[in-house]
């Protein structure tokens, strides 16, 4: 049910805020982004600059003017952090209907905090999380060991155009989904890895989204676990439109895509995806397979982010 919008010019009821904001526009002459200044002013919590407006959702529920402000708030001495992280959590899994507490990907991409700024604010990630409603899929209190195996090899989808090189036995065959999978005295061990030049996930999880979702979603059945890598690091990634190598092939916003891929980690359980440097890729997708169903308990972007696995 929609509330009724009070103009605080001239008190007059409207039937939501489509009909406010057009009212606004049109009969009081005044821009909305002046409107909300004068009217519901609102300030960052860290240098208390007033909230800059881009929509009114966004104005009304930002509590801070970027990224770097939620984090040097969190690394200071403000009281209160677990109760702030807590009601982020909660009312981002009310507007998104999560179900997952969001990983390091998905948490850079969007101002929440991530598992690493809430432990270094001396908090439990998953305990806050949980508190939030949320369910864990991921332990934070230990780094993985990476198992010593011998009676094993690599095995390299067949249709892979710029296979990678690895410093041990690959073989070349055709793969159900992913591009790599580690076998075991015969034996897969259910954990592939999709490798993604970053112009291919772009083009993947937005104009060929659907056909991801149906291979995620056979993977799922087959009781498989597949880790999306990109070959970009993520900072990278969160930027893509301010690059110009980007910019030449595509128009989709780092907001967007990562919208995307937010959206496809919270449909699947068996899923992740993971930002990487192209000069460590081998030895890093390596790894992976190595640590077998130990992936599935591992952040491995938050991983990557304190240079466990490279």
């Amino acid at each position: 049910m929609t509330s009724v919008m009070i103009c605080k010019i001239c008190d007059k009821e409207y039937k939501d805020r489509k009909a406010l904001h057009l009212h606004l526009r049109f009969e009081e002459k005044m821009r909305l982004e002046k409107y909300y200044h004068t009217y519901y002013p609102r300030k960052d919590l860290y240098d208390l600059s007033p909230i800059i407006y881009k929509d009114a959702d966004q104005y009304l529920e930002d509590e801070f003017n970027s990224r770097e402000n939620m984090i040097s708030y969190l690394k200071g001495t403000v009281s209160d952090k677990e109760k702030f992280i807590v009601e982020s959590f909660e009312k981002r899994r009310n507007k998104k209907q999560l179900s997952f507490a969001p990983s390091t990907v998905e948490c850079r991409s969007c101002n929440l905090p991530s598992p690493a700024l809430v432990e270094y604010s001396g908090s439990d990630y998953n305990k806050l999380c949980s508190q939030a409603g949320l369910i864990c899929k991921y332990q934070y209190n230990s780094d993985p060991n990476i198992p010593v195996r011998k009676n094993y090899k690599i095995f390299r989808d067949n249709r892979e155009q710029i296979p990678l090189e690895f410093s041990h036995e690959t073989m070349s065959t055709t793969l159900s989904f992913g591009d790599y999978a580690l076998v075991e005295d015969e034996r897969f061990n259910n954990i592939f890895v999709e490798l993604k030049r970053a112009p291919d996930l772009i083009q993947s999880t937005t104009r060929n989204k659907k056909r991801l979702i149906a291979e995620f979603a056979r993977a799922k059945e087959l009781g498989a676990y597949a880790v999306v890598v990109c070959d970009t690091p993520l900072n990278v990634m969160l930027k893509i439109e301010e690059i110009p190598q980007f910019r030449k092939f595509t128009k989709v916003t780092s907001s967007y895509l990562f919208h995307e891929i937010r959206e496809l980690c919270q449909e699947f359980e068996n899923i992740q995806f993971v930002f990487c440097p192209h000069a460590r890729l081998s030895d890093f997708v390596h790894k992976i397979l190595l640590l077998g169903e130990q992936v599935k308990n591992c952040d491995l972007q938050y991983l990557v982010d304190k240079k466990v696995l490279l």
